[in-house]
């Protein structure tokens, strides 16, 4: 043979593979035969001819290849089962290869016949699925009307499914890759099987665009409704299938649109994507489309993250679709070409996520982030999945908005280079699984946020309130002290100079080195600190009289937003202003613990005679409320059952901001005769609404992430929301080792709270950014070791009643910071 540079063969890969007919018997060999010709033959450079005197290597899918054996006709012995089997092609491009199965128990193989171009060293593949046994375990692909013709949309494939497994719909799909240059669409898909002689048909049209020359494409079909516990209804069938061209082909683009996910999608587990895939000719890049939901069977809960934007290069664009519907939904996703009307449509389902299970052989990737969940614009943050296979593709939303540093590689990164904040990004990672047809993926919920490039970027503390010291403060006694760390990130970030004013500005507290040496003050009295080389600075708080602030930040005489609240001194002597009151007392001094559930709280009241303004509401004197009070309007307070001492004497008091005493204590005891208080989300409440968003249970929190205003979970649209009647209020159940415990006693302490947010009102524009955030602050979450996070929230309407959500992951939660030695 000679290749001509000029006058180069054309090549498309075209591998056709024929499996043998009828039913095969284990332990019996069948010939399977391989035909490669048309469009990458040699002979003359003709683009027809044949691929004569080549190498075909046979092989069998993963699943079955430890039980195939491969062997040439009149060959006892053939291979070791699991390797690869060569032949050669005749003058006509065709060879075949006799195929047995061991073992007794039936199986359903796919067979490929891979070569290679010696020219290029690109392979290509053909493959169909046999199988062995007296029951059919395998669905048989075949066209209906043979030959096929590319762009016509008429032609019906059939599947046939001859074995006693029981299933209502197939779902159709093909390797994209493998097509590159074309986009496939079947309708319907799903598709109907019905019962059929002892066994299932099923009918779709399948059509491809793309490319006017002869093509192969290897179809995959899969049952869509097997039994989840056992996954012992499900069954599949792969095959390669030849298109010739179409005489007259049209005109026009093409729009192909895939669920990465599958279908049916699995509500409240994210908003899944949805890939376009626009071709215009050789063109499609940078092509505005538009995005809509029609033939929703809810009548309107499915909605798209997006309704405008515009393909990449390569004629690819991302978006994101949600329900807020908790049970089946059925429902298309139409894109529409704004400059030439091309259209594509898929039709998909959500169900709710315990009736949509991971398939048998499908791989369920892990994402890491190293960074966090909540990323920085501008920045390059790295990204990671777990994937037992050598080979993934990394995909984005918004997919105009993110970059990858590597797209097909198990560790790469992602930014996002300008423009606003993106609270709903999401990332996934896919590799199209050969064995079953489906796509194995990974999926990560992200958000980025402008980052500040010069200024104090945040205050960390060990815990949020300190108990009094003596005369003087000394920051070896930890107890006595709050520790905290600033970073500054600035072009010159060392040896600068950073005010600490605080909200009131008069204080008692006193801020010190590690020394025990008061920091410097200017000459109104705000205190001062210089960073290291790092650009961070160590100081400590304390006091011997309460109070209770605001830390605030300046570095070249601009406010800064990093800043933290600091209750100091909270076991001090009480003072004169009135007790809180706790109703559920009934003027007594013990405390009944509810039985049932939900029951996380008892109320606090502040009476007259309090201050109005900022308080710090103090348990043990451990704070479990920091906020705004005006005693006038008879304020209540949800304080934790789980946060009381059960066994000894608890001690509620009250700090005024603008005061340094306490106030009168109210004392009680607790009574558990009716139950044990509540500590996690209540395990038998009917949950209706999806689970808040942005946790993540592979991402410890620590005390970078609660940096104030705190750390916010966000609360999707939900079914049936009537604005104006609903209010939202979120529970953050929080455990771990108590910090300031471990200080005092020497023993570490198991804690529990239950941090309640204020009720949010619904509006008509509580959606209008996509979601609402609920969040708990740093006061509240400051000083856990070891422990967990979870949040739930309840929606209550006069019209629908109280609705709890799902529960969100549990997350990791390690919020102080190592303590500094001096």
């Amino acid at each position: 043979m000679h290749y001509d540079p000029a006058n180069p063969p054309f090549w498309n890969g075209k591998v056709a593979v024929t499996p043998p007919a009828g039913d095969l018997t284990l332990g019996q060999g069948y010939a399977v035969t391989v035909t490669a010709l048309q469009g990458i033959g040699l002979l003359n450079h003709d683009p027809t001819g044949p691929w004569a005197d080549t190498t075909i290597r046979w092989y069998a899918d993963d699943a079955s290849k430890d039980r195939i054996v491969f062997s040439l006709p009149g060959d006892p012995l053939g291979t070791v089962p699991g390797e690869r089997f060569p032949t050669v092609t005749d003058a006509q491009g065709n060879t075949s290869i006799v195929v047995s199965a061991l073992g007794t128990e039936s199986l359903t193989a796919i067979i490929y016949a891979e070569v290679a171009s010696p020219i290029t060293g690109e392979a290509y593949t053909g493959s169909a699925s046999i199988s062995f046994g007296t029951v059919s375990d395998t669905i048989t692909i075949t066209p209906d009307a043979p030959p096929l013709y590319l762009f016509n949309t008429d032609q019906l494939i059939d599947g046939t499914y001859t074995g006693d497994k029981q299933f209502n719909e197939v779902v159709w799909s093909v390797d994209p890759e493998e097509n590159p240059d074309y986009a496939i669409t079947f309708d319907p898909n799903p598709s109907p099987a019905t019962a059929e002689d002892g066994g299932r048909t099923t009918q779709t049209k399948m059509t491809v665009y793309g490319k006017n020359q002869p093509t192969t494409v290897t179809v995959y079909a899969y049952s869509a409704d097997y039994v989840r516990s056992v996954g012992q209804d499900f069954v599949k069938g792969v095959q390669s299938l030849d298109f010739l061209p179409a005489s007259k082909p049209p005109q026009t683009g093409w729009i192909e649109l895939v669920s990465l996910e599958g279908n049916p999608l699995a509500e409240g587990s994210g908003a899944p994507l949805i890939q376009a895939t626009y071709r215009l000719g050789n063109m499609g890049g940078f092509e505005p489309l538009t995005w809509e939901i029609v033939d929703d069977s809810s009548g309107g809960t499915v909605s798209l993250l997006t309704l405008h934007g515009e393909t990449d290069v390569n004629g690819v664009m991302i978006n994101r679709v949600t329900t807020t519907s908790t049970g089946p939904v059925t429902f298309t996703v139409k894109v529409t070409s704004d400059d030439y009307g091309d259209v594509g449509t898929l039709d998909l389902a959500f169900q709710p996520k315990e009736d949509v299970p991971q398939l048998p052989g499908q791989e369920i990737m892990t994402i890491h982030s190293p960074d966090g969940t909540t990323l920085t614009i501008g920045d390059t943050h790295p990204l990671s999945v777990d994937y037992s296979g050598s080979e993934v593709t990394w995909i984005g939303f918004p997919s105009d908005r993110l970059v990858f540093g590597q797209t097909e590689s198990k560790t790469t990164t992602v930014q996002v280079l300008d423009g606003p904040d993106i609270p709903d990004a999401a990332v996934m990672t896919v590799h199209f699984n050969k064995d079953i047809g489906a796509y194995d993926y990974g999926y990560l919920a992200l958000s980025f946020k402008t980052k500040q490039t010069q200024g104090v970027v945040g205050v960390t503390i060990d815990k949020a309130y300190a108990l009094n010291t003596d005369t003087f403060v000394d920051p070896t006694v930890q107890s006595q002290v709050i520790a905290c760390q600033l970073q500054l990130q600035a072009d010159n970030n060392q040896n600068q100079q950073i005010l600490l004013p605080t909200d009131p500005g008069t204080i008692v507290a006193s801020f010190v080195n590690a020394q025990g040496n008061d920091l410097p003050k200017k000459t109104d009295g705000t205190y001062y600190i210089n960073t290291g080389n790092d650009g961070k600075a160590t100081f400590f708080v304390g006091s011997e009289n309460p109070s209770t602030f605001i830390l605030n930040t300046q570095w070249q005489n601009k406010d800064q937003p990093a800043s933290a609240t600091l209750t100091v001194a909270t076991n001090a002597p009480p003072g004169t202003w009135p007790a809180p009151v706790v109703p559920d007392l009934g003027g007594g001094t013990t405390l009944q613990i509810p039985s049932g559930c939900p029951a996380p709280t008892f109320q606090v009241t502040i009476p007259n005679g309090a201050p109005a303004g900022n308080m710090a509401l103090l348990l043990n004197s451990r704070i479990v409320y920091r906020g705004l009070v005006d005693p006038a309007k008879n304020p209540v307070v949800e304080v934790a059952y789980c946060a009381l001492d059960l066994s000894g004497t608890n001690v509620l008091v009250y700090l005024p901001e603008s005061s340094v005493n306490l106030s009168l204590p109210c004392s009680f005891t607790v009574d558990t005769t009716n139950g044990n208080p509540q500590t996690g989300p209540c395990p038998n409440l009917e949950r209706k609404l999806f689970a808040p968003d942005g946790l993540d249970a592979s991402q410890t929190i620590g005390a970078g992430d609660i940096l104030p205003p705190g750390l916010s979970v966000y609360i999707e649209p939900y079914e049936n929301m009537e604005a104006g009647d609903d209010v939202i209020t979120a529970f953050f159940y929080l455990q771990g080792t108590d910090v300031l415990s471990q200080e005092t006693g020497g023993v570490a302490l198991s804690i529990n709270n239950i941090v309640v947010s204020e009720p949010y009102p619904v509006t008509n524009d509580s959606f209008k950014d996509g979601s609402i955030p609920m969040t708990l602050p740093q006061w509240a979450a400051a000083g856990y070791a070891n422990g967990q996070l979870q949040v739930d929230y309840m929606v209550v309407g006069k019209k629908n009643g109280t609705r709890w959500s799902e529960v969100s992951p549990i997350v990791p939660f390690n919020t102080t910071i190592p303590f500094p030695s001096a």
